[in-house]
């Protein structure tokens, strides 16, 4: 909050809903290998429970691609010690994790990757809103205020789903069509 200026200022209630709003850190790397040693998908069970998700996943199942391509997302709480990391520091702790995981293969098939740290995005500033947000705080942050200022966005809906890219596009469809009807 603060980074944006309002004139005039939003109403209490929408200022208190945003400021309430708790916005996950998170990341996405993609690491290309020589060889696949991994499995389709491995997911993990973070404690507690709403300290966030994190998942490996062939990136290229499905795809038309030769390459070997992990994909590996991590939103939340457990996110904080990867979106604080160097480049440099962020693969040597994730080719280990991979290591550890995989009998050592991720090191010796290791070719390139691409590191996308969310909560380091000047305009974003973390990844997704927390999945055990409140609904209600989502209606009051789905409300147009007045017939002027519309929303949009994974957090801007309607109460009863957040925080993925099919409600943001369906948020900026609603908030577009209230501002040409």
């Amino acid at each position: 909050m603060g980074m944006v200026e309002f004139k005039p200022e939003l109403p209490a209630k929408r200022k208190e809903a945003i400021a309430g709003v708790k916005i996950w850190d998170g990341f996405k790397v993609f690491l290309e290998f020589k060889e696949q040693f991994y499995p389709t998908a491995t997911g993990f069970t973070v404690t507690p429970e709403k300290g966030g998700h994190k998942v490996w996943y062939d990136a290229a199942y499905g795809q038309s691609t030769a390459r070997h391509i992990m994909g590996y997302f991590m939103v939340g709480d457990i996110a904080q010690p990867y979106v604080e990391s160097t480049d440099a520091e962020l693969i040597e702790k994730v080719l280990s994790e991979i290591d550890a995981l995989h009998d050592g293969k991720a090191t010796p098939n290791y070719v390139q990757h691409v590191f996308q740290n969310w909560s380091a995005e000047p305009f974003a500033r973390g990844a997704y809103m927390q999945y055990y947000e409140s609904a209600g705080r989502m209606k009051e942050l789905g409300k147009p205020v007045g017939d002027k200022l519309f929303f949009a966005g994974d957090a801007y809906f309607n109460g009863r789903d957040w925080s993925s890219v099919h409600v943001a596009a369906r948020a900026a469809k609603r908030a577009v069509s209230a501002l040409v009807s």
